[in-house]
């Protein structure tokens, strides 16, 4: 009977073996499954991150066009009030609410008219200056067109500054409120 104790052995160390041969397959499988799997997570992290970079990208974007419409309210803002405190200027007079002597306050009702008919007296000075030269100089050389031109423009420019800078009749009212 040594054959079959020799077979019996035989068997049990191919059953030994082939039972350490589906357990080295199985857990091949198994890291395989979990290569896989970690790859997959590694390539969905990294499509979070890219989406993530290109939501702060956005982010930036929206940021720095904010700054931008808060920077150019800030210079509209700055502009309307150097506007109003322009208009204040212009109606501020130097004769009202002062303790003065009849002669000081003589002096500074002349400085208030003064300064009251500069801004309209060189505008029509200007406007009648350039009619005068349109109507009376003859037309011609081209010294007197840039004179004539240098005029135009300087009348242009007061007038329109007059007329612009002035309030119209309705934001003169204050409403009451």
């Amino acid at each position: 009977m040594p054959v079959l104790e020799i077979l019996s052995a035989l068997m049990g160390v191919s059953g030994g073996l082939l039972q350490r041969w589906l357990q080295a397959r199985e857990q091949k499988e198994k890291a395989e499954q979990d290569l896989k799997a970690q790859q997959a997570r590694q390539s969905f992290d990294l499509a979070m991150r890219d989406k993530d970079h290109q939501y702060m990208l956005a982010e930036a974007a929206n940021a720095i066009a904010l700054a931008e419409v808060n920077a150019a309210k800030e210079r509209d803002i700055a502009g309307y009030q150097a506007l109003t405190a322009s208009y204040a200027n212009d109606r501020a007079t130097y004769s009202n609410d002062r303790p003065l002597s009849g002669g000081q306050l003589w002096l500074l009702v002349l400085v208030d008219f003064v300064r009251g008919l500069t801004r309209p007296g060189l505008s029509w000075i200007l406007v009648g200056f350039l009619g005068w030269l349109l109507w009376s100089l003859p037309a011609g050389g081209s010294e007197l067109q840039t004179v004539i031109d240098s005029v135009r423009a300087l009348a242009s420019t007061a007038v329109g500054w007059w007329f612009a800078s002035r309030h119209s009749s309705g934001q003169s009212k204050q409403r009451p409120g």
